[in-house]
Order: C-alpha cells, then sequence, then structure tokens
C-alpha cells in the first residue's frame, strides 16, 4: 500500500473491540446499548469505561496492542512513523 497505518495503541483497540460490539468488551458494559452511531457521544462513553477499567483489565488490551504491533513491524519491517 502506498499509507501504512499505524499499529492500533491499546485504546484504539478497546474502542473498535466496541464498535465491531466484541462480545470481550462489550462485556465491560453494564448497558450495551449505550453504544451508539453518535460519535461524540461515543467517544465520551469509551473514554469513562476506559479510565474505569482496573489495571488488569488495561493489560488485556496492551498486550493486544503488542501483538498488533509485532504483526505490524513483520508486514512491515522498514515502517518508521512520519507524522
Amino acid at each position: 500500500p502506498t499509507h501504512v497505518p499505524r499499529p492500533l495503541n491499546k485504546f484504539m483497540l478497546f474502542r473498535k473491540a466496541l464498535i465491531v460490539r466484541d462480545p470481550a468488551a462489550l462485556a465491560l458494559i453494564p448497558n450495551p446499548s449505550v453504544v451508539t452511531a453518535n460519535q461524540q457521544a461515543f467517544s465520551g462513553i469509551v473514554g469513562r469505561l476506559w479510565n474505569g477499567l482496573t489495571r488488569e483489565e488495561k493489560d488485556v488490551w496492551a498486550k493486544k496492542a503488542e501483538e498488533g504491533k509485532r504483526e505490524h513491524e513483520r508486514m512491515w519491517p522498514d515502517y518508521q512513523y512520519k507524522p
């Protein structure tokens, strides 16, 4: 590809999981119906959910982010972030 996307960090993976209605992520929400199409409201909800996670829960997402980073490095070994 002409543009190589950056690997997702732990928060972005968590947010993406909520968007695609990943059962593991949705289990953290007392009322999953709050996941709406309104992106501003959704982002606020995700931020509050993220801030309410325990260290152990965040570690799950950190592990997924590390796995994604390794896969990214395997697919694009010469990639360098250029803002």
